[in-house]
């Protein structure tokens, strides 16, 4: 085996199952650099150090392009000229605002400590929300950009395989984007016809993104970025909303030789039995 492998060649050489000099290694110190230079915690060693230099010094593969990097996100996300969006700043809290022929969704985010936005409010509070979501997605398209792609891939170069990840699956989407858990799983329990319609929406908003990467053949690995846990869903739910939809867009990606893993984010006992027959090359489990 070649000792001279780049942690690129190796990246891919992990997904297409080729053997490896070593164990490769690709941990996401991203946040811990970023928040340890914004609070001045660095260790001496790396206080000159930028994020690549610290990868550098510890000889770690890095993962996504777009991750604490300044580096654009290669999905773009385009809302219609039909939608007027009013954004609102006051100290550490922001508000944004969609105007619908059916009234308004609001959602609210706060200002962490380390300077992030985290939202707070969501913009479905109710049942009778969903048809002015419905009608703001079908507003809402997402792209792939190649050029961000190509200056994220610069910026890796060979610490590993430039990835990126796609935009929730419908069913996390509205459980962790959209809506409150708690109002999310009562809707779907309550109203299931009228969130399955919701469902097809939201998949069907991402029709252009999906055929914009299989078309491009450029990223070569891309991550479905679900966090998922258990405690989100059933069984019933898992099997009913989540594997056909992985089904779909993981083997239209598939076909065309992107390597595609899962971020399984929790407690996940009740998924094992179903890893094995996912359609993705990998999953990656991250417990905090």
């Amino acid at each position: 085996m070649d000792a001279t492998m780049t942690f690129r060649e190796m990246n891919l050489n992990a997904f297409s199952g080729k053997r490896l000099p070593h164990v490769f290694f690709q941990p996401r110190l991203e946040p811990w650099y970023d928040w340890h230079k914004t609070f001045g915690n660095l260790p001496v060693r790396y206080q000159n150090l930028s994020l690549l230099g610290l990868l550098d010094d510890l000889r770690v593969s890095m993962r996504y392009t777009h991750y604490y990097t300044e580096m654009p996100y290669p999905v773009v996300q385009h809302i219609s000229p039909q939608v007027r969006v009013h954004e609102k700043i006051t100290g550490d809290e922001k508000t944004i605002t969609y105007e619908t022929p059916f009234g308004e969704l609001t959602e609210t985010s706060r200002l962490t400590v380390d300077k992030t936005w985290r939202e707070v409010g969501f913009p479905v509070k109710q049942p009778g929300d969903l048809k002015k979501l419905r009608w703001l997605i079908q507003r809402i398209m997402y792209s792939f950009s190649e050029e961000s792609w190509e200056q994220g891939s610069q910026f890796v170069g060979a610490r590993g395989e430039p990835q990126f990840w796609l935009p929730k699956s419908p069913y996390q989407a509205m459980a962790l984007v959209w809506m409150k858990f708690e109002h999310f799983i009562y809707a779907l329990a309550d109203y299931t016809a009228e969130v399955e319609e919701t469902f097809k929406v939201i998949d069907e908003s991402y029709d252009q993104l999906y055929a914009e990467i299989a078309a491009s053949r450029k990223p070569r690995i891309v991550n479905f970025g679900e966090n998922m846990h258990e405690h989100f869903l059933s069984t019933k739910y898992w099997e009913r909303y989540l594997i056909p939809f992985y089904e779909k867009r993981s083997s239209q990606l598939r076909k065309t030789g992107i390597y595609t893993h899962i971020h399984i984010d929790g407690y996940c006992r009740s998924l094992l039995k179903y890893l094995k027959a996912l359609p993705f090359d990998g999953a990656r489990f991250h417990r905090q």
